[in-house]
């Protein structure tokens, strides 16, 4: 990467003297070559740093950043996962979650449904607080998980009426 930004400014120096380097040919041909080699490179990085982001990025930020994936978390608490496998019972789902990004990768490890209560986001009230309780109270539901993120409160926007129900009535094991 280095290496072409050297030659993308060696190239651009070259242009500055037109007859002592090469013919306009050779450098209009070498600078779209390495401006595709360039916008190439910072349009993979997502790819090549395994990034899976709700809302995707791009550049040399995304190498070095860790892995940061906006939202999208891919791991699994293999305690909790242990947990609420062994003791799911008759529930349905194996948990209650905020969002389908922290549902997901417990889906896939377990091959078990897990609820998200606020959808793709955790901004979509998909299940009202009456029907939240009916699971609860029918044995369909017998955990939930913040996923490490927190919940957004009652009153807030981004939440359902069931996850503020939760919050305020919630408590830990």
């Amino acid at each position: 990467m280095i290496g072409l930004g050297i030659i993308a400014l060696l190239l651009s120096i070259a242009w500055f003297f037109p007859r002592q380097v090469a013919s306009i040919k050779i450098k209009a041909g070498l600078t779209v070559v390495i401006i595709s080699l360039l916008t190439g490179w910072w349009a993979l990085t997502p790819t090549l740093s395994h990034e899976s982001a709700q809302i995707p990025t791009v550049g040399p930020s995304v190498l070095t950043s860790g892995n940061s994936s906006m939202g999208m978390s891919s791991s699994v608490d293999s305690k909790l996962l242990s947990y609420v496998e062994k003791n799911q019972g008759s529930a349905t789902y194996l948990f209650a979650t905020t969002d389908a990004s922290t549902a997901a990768p417990y889906i896939i490890s377990s091959g078990k449904s897990v609820m998200a209560l606020g959808g793709f986001n955790g901004t979509d009230p998909s299940i009202t607080l009456t029907e939240f309780k009916k699971l609860v109270k029918e044995g369909k539901i017998k955990y939930f998980y913040s996923g490490g993120k927190g919940m957004m409160g009652g009153n807030s926007e981004n939440t359902t009426d069931a996850t503020g129900e939760i919050e305020k009535n919630s408590k830990m094991d």
